[in-house]
């Protein structure tokens, strides 16, 4: 019986040892923006429970700070991007040679 419900799904799962794991680009700002809401997250945990005495008002405040960090970030991210891009095809119009 060859049914199709009785095989495997093509799942990257499945296909993982046929495959070598595809290399995904480092996203600093999602990793600033993480850590950010987490602090935040954290913070108002804290002052639920009486362990930090803070206002709500800041830690409302510090929720745009976070977000204009980590706008920061994406903008520097992505002009290291650049600048290594025109780096790299200024070595290739150059032949690989510096000088």
């Amino acid at each position: 019986m060859n049914h199709p419900a009785a095989q495997p799904a093509n799942t990257s799962a499945n296909t993982s040892a046929d495959h070598p794991a595809e290399r995904r680009r480092f996203e600093p700002a999602k990793l600033v923006l993480g850590l950010s809401l987490l602090a935040l997250a954290v913070g108002y945990l804290l002052r639920e429970h009486g362990s930090l005495d803070v206002s709500a008002r800041v830690l409302a405040v510090l929720l745009p700070c976070a977000l204009l960090l980590t706008l920061l970030v994406a903008g520097l991210a992505l002009l290291v991007r650049r600048a290594r891009r025109r780096r790299a095809d200024a070595r290739g119009r150059s032949g690989g040679r510096q000088g």
